[in-house]
């Protein structure tokens, strides 16, 4: 007996942070002393520790009783027990899970706000990133457009006829553009809630990442180009002219605005006249005739400002959309720039070897060359104060607006 004892360890000293909670039931306690894992004691079994008695439960406490009325009323064999009636059962059921409109569409359209909730994310990381172009970003002219035009409902423009479409002002297209590449609802297409957007997009802008004026300059003339042939009408045989590969005239728009905005914007595009007119001449259509023109009048109005000359290409570019556009002002006024700074020669062959075929194309269209010899513009919009003579010298000299009767169109001498 003493040589049992001697190999019974002692038992473990109390652990404190250790304890069972107490149980409030009628069932004899079974609680062990909890010990660590990784304590095993040899003599466990020999341990006189015994098991605590549970505390007593809190005053105020009542167990869970039932009644005995709702056991008798729930009783098989009650005649109390409520009415079942299985066709009843299975018609309500299917009431419940049969088609509903509304919510049929609830449920649609919350499916269809994730793919339209992540697309508007990468048009907004898009157009405000950090590599981004930054010609969607909102501008202070987004702003005025804003507040003046507004952009038209999603359902007036559903509604709205071809013919009312076609006379839709440029500037709306352009902001209804803006609006959708920065990821703005078409909920707020007009009123407060429109500037509240174009100003919370416009904040987004990081003051810290200007826009770099060189990966700009690299973008205003893409390097891969696609022949497209021109036929205007007048003319018999066209060469085939280099369009740039741009979705349309107005994203290239904003990207030359995005470069006059930086420091060095009007320097670089000094140097880039020649990609300029070619890219304005590329993407030149009936429909963006005067939109290019009034840019062109804009971006010379800006070199004027910093003592930068048009230069020959933007000049004949300016001869071209004035001719497209049937603008006799503009048409006079970029003969007299082109004229006054000896940009064309009096010579038939210096004009011919500068003045490039599209505008002469343009001009034989428009231009309308009467008995007497007098040139007048087809569309008789205003006088011209400069002609085209018979050597392609520019004079000064008044034509009358109206043409006088039986004047039919005729090419113009070159």
């Amino acid at each position: 007996m003493n040589r049992l004892s001697s190999r019974v360890s002692p038992a473990p000293a109390a652990i404190p942070h250790l304890s069972t909670a107490p149980i409030h039931t009628s069932a004899p306690c079974r609680a062990q002393r909890i010990y660590p894992t990784n304590y095993t004691p040899k003599g466990i079994g020999l341990s006189p520790i015994k098991p605590r008695k549970p505390a007593p439960p809190p005053p105020g406490w009542t167990p869970f009783a039932i009644s005995n009325l709702l056991l008798d009323l729930d009783a098989y064999e009650s005649r109390y027990v409520r009415p079942y009636d299985d066709a009843a059962d299975d018609a309500r059921q299917k009431a419940a899970w049969a088609a509903h409109p509304t919510r049929d569409a609830l449920k649609q359209a919350a499916r269809d706000f994730s793919p339209e909730f992540r697309r508007a994310n990468f048009l907004f990381a898009e157009a405000h990133g950090a590599r981004s172009s930054r010609k969607w970003r909102v501008g202070e002219l987004d702003l005025f457009a804003g507040a003046l035009l507004g952009v038209r409902p999603a359902k007036e423009d559903a509604r709205a006829s071809a013919a009312a479409a076609g006379k839709r002002p440029s500037a709306v297209e352009e902001l209804a553009i803006v609006v959708k590449q920065n990821a703005i609802p078409s909920s707020a297409a007009q009123g407060e809630r429109l500037l509240e957007w174009l100003l919370h997009r416009q904040a987004q802008l990081d003051e810290t990442l200007p826009p770099d004026a060189a990966v700009l300059e690299s973008r205003i003339e893409p390097h891969e180009t696609t022949k497209l042939g021109t036929e205007t009408s007048g003319s018999s045989g066209n060469a085939a002219q280099q369009r740039p590969e741009w979705s349309g005239f107005l994203s290239w728009k904003r990207l030359v605005t995005a470069i006059l905005q930086t420091e060095t914007g009007v320097a670089i595009l000094a140097k880039r006249k020649e990609e300029l007119a070619r890219t304005m001449e590329g993407l030149l259509t009936p429909a963006n005739a005067l939109d290019q023109l009034v840019f062109l009048n804009n971006l010379h109005a800006r070199f004027h400002a910093d003592g930068v000359e048009l230069g020959p290409h933007l000049c004949s570019a300016g001869l071209v959309l004035a001719a497209e556009a049937r603008q006799g002002r503009a048409l006079t006024r970029y003969l007299s720039i082109g004229a006054g700074s000896g940009y064309w020669q009096a010579s038939r062959e210096g004009a011919s070897a500068t003045i490039p075929d599209l505008m002469l194309q343009n001009l034989r269209a428009v231009l309308v060359k009467a008995d007497d010899g007098s040139i007048s513009f087809d569309d008789s919009a205003s006088k011209l104060l400069v002609a085209l003579d018979s050597d392609a010298a520019v004079a000064d000299s008044s034509i009358e607006q109206d043409a006088p009767a039986g004047r039919q169109p005729q090419a113009a001498s070159s």
